[in-house]
């Protein structure tokens, strides 16, 4: 297939940091077929998921398109830091990616989703959408108050209810077993850090409360970081 091809031959031109991850521009041969997939425009198409040692809950992938072809690699982590030195990554390991019919641009089944494993301290949930050239702006909430058990539970509400505001982009959350908390990120487009801050402080409680059944006799949020992370 036209993808398979392009992705054999590509070479890296240049990568770009962002802290949390790192943009590859891939350079892949004019000869190449160019794909007609959905995705194929722009995308991105969600790769596999990676579990390193440097980067401590892991991270995701996206491929990004320009008229057909393969134009940039996307690795975000589902923290707050991506290692400035590929190297550092060291071995990791894949999992997941999309679909063979994913892949052909085929429609996604509708079927819903079966809870993500708990990984050792991490229960992690996510959900990537970003298209936009506008910087954003990364907000961490960490919840108190919830049992592990609880957040199992309500990952999956909490991210399907995510995805319903598309405003909310590149939502993440993930159970912090050290200090107990359910900790969650989000991303909005602009550049008034405390501003968009308090909007997610301000959506993530009413999202938070109403996908979750707690048994606590209270929870409470704290905003951790708002910060504004430049569109490379």
């Amino acid at each position: 297939m036209a993808l398979q091809e392009q992705l054999s031959r590509a070479q890296v031109v240049d990568r770009d940091y962002t802290v949390v991850g790192c943009y590859s521009t891939l350079m892949v041969p004019s000869d190449a077929s160019a794909s007609t997939a959905t995705y194929s425009s722009h995308g991105p198409l969600s790769g596999p998921c990676f579990e390193s040692q440097a980067v401590e809950h892991g991270g995701g992938t996206l491929l990004w398109f320009e008229a057909g072809r393969a134009s940039c690699l996307e690795m975000y982590a589902h923290g707050d830091y991506f290692p400035a030195d590929h190297s550092d990554l060291g071995e990791f390991k894949l999992s997941g990616g999309a679909s063979p019919a994913a892949a052909a641009g085929e429609p996604r089944s509708t079927q819903p989703r079966e809870p993500k494993p708990l990984r050792g301290s991490q229960l992690i949930g996510e959900d990537v959408r970003w298209s936009s050239p506008m910087p954003l702006v990364r907000t961490r909430i960490s919840v108190a108050g919830f049992a592990e058990a609880e957040v199992r539970d309500g990952l999956e509400h909490l991210l399907a209810e995510f995805r319903e505001r598309s405003w909310i982009i590149q939502p993440a959350a993930f159970w912090d077993a050290v200090r107990g908390r359910l900790v969650v990120t989000t991303h909005y487009e602009g550049a008034d850090a405390d501003a968009c801050g308090r909007a997610a402080s301000d959506e993530v409680s009413d999202c938070v409360i109403a996908c979750f059944n707690f048994a606590s006799e209270g929870i409470h949020f704290d905003v951790e970081e708002s910060v504004v992370v430049p569109k490379s």
